[in-house]
């Protein structure tokens, strides 16, 4: 008998059903497919379609009709880009309905409230490509991410966004100028410490007052009034899960410090693929779909063209929070 049971919650009630594998099973084939997902292999397909059959196929009768799922996992299931599983006709979760995540029903309340509550103003912080700092030199300058913030600035107004790339492109700046935007976006590389997440760092400029290394437990410190918080860097979806708290790493300290929801990417993405996803996704924002389903609608338009049909180029990034 399995470890596992999952609740289906919806208007009409909540039902209930039995993952038939020990925990440990199903670690191991969420483990094997996101490998076989993040290094771009092509025999994911039979390991994708495997987990739908135990995951959501038990929940099909109450999700026929939905627009949205909002995932609460547990343990392994944090790992499991749910948006890449498919059907057995092939198609991917996403591709039916948006999907988000959330660390717990009580934290989903807390942060919906927080969201319809939200005084900041409609603008933008963003950076991108920022001078990698002092014992970061060996992360690579991504230079399309200059592009990427550029384009997303685009969609707000000149007297409401600041942009900043390179050696602007500060902890500093971050700090001192992101408290009152309703989007922060940061297009840079982030190092996560497993062992330590809240020691996980997002790369930003040095200065002569901030040393460029971004931590969670900063973070944590912060007072911020953004609505939604992007990090288009690499692995900030990934944690530590707590015992009843969800995945304790970046997520959670924006969520301390305000911001009811947060983009992440579980892996290391290509640039390309996560700038044009990126750029769809403010689009859709701005054109007034809510956060999960501008979301959905960028990874579709995504997986439209063949040279980003993988999942590996799409189904990393996830909506942890408030998807409304």
């Amino acid at each position: 008998s399995g470890e596992y049971f999952g609740y289906v919650v919806t208007s009409k009630g909540v039902q209930h059903f039995e993952v038939p594998l020990p925990r440990e099973s199903l670690a191991n084939k969420i483990a094997t497919l996101t490998k076989s997902l993040s290094s771009r292999d092509l025999a994911f397909h039979a390991q994708s379609k495997e987990l739908y059959r135990l995951l959501i196929d038990p929940a099909a009768a109450a999700l026929k009709g939905k627009k949205t799922l909002i995932v609460i996992p547990d343990a392994s299931l944090w790992q499991l880009p749910f948006a890449a599983l498919e059907d057995k006709q092939g198609r991917y979760l996403t591709e039916q309905l948006s999907v988000s995540y959330a660390p717990s029903l009580s934290v989903l309340a807390v942060l919906t409230k927080r969201a319809e509550s939200r005084h900041a103003s409609a603008g933008l912080y963003a950076i991108g490509n920022p001078s990698m700092p002092n014992g970061a030199t060996d992360q690579p300058a991504i230079p399309q991410t200059e592009a990427e913030v550029r384009s997303i600035g685009g969609f707000f107004d000149v007297a409401h966004r600041v942009v900043r790339t390179g050696v602007a492109a500060s902890e500093s700046s971050f700090k001192a100028q992101s408290g009152d935007k309703a989007v922060v976006h940061l297009a840079t590389h982030g190092i996560l410490n497993s062992t330590s997440p809240l020691d996980s760092e997002i790369l930003l400029a040095a200065d002569d007052k901030e040393d460029g290394h971004l931590s969670a437990r900063e973070i944590m410190q912060l007072d911020l009034n953004a609505d939604l918080v992007v990090l288009s860097a690499c692995e900030m979806a990934n944690g530590r899960v707590g015992a009843g708290e969800g995945l304790i790493g970046m997520s959670w300290a924006l969520f301390v410090a305000g911001s009811p929801s947060t983009v992440a990417n579980l892996w290391k993405t290509d640039a390309s693929a996560s700038g044009s996803l990126m750029v769809d996704f403010h689009r859709e924002l701005k054109s007034g779909a809510t956060k999960s389903d501008a979301l959905r609608q960028a990874m579709l338009a995504t997986m439209k063209k063949p040279e980003f049909r993988h999942p590996f180029y799409w189904a990393g990034f996830e909506l942890i929070g408030n998807p409304f």
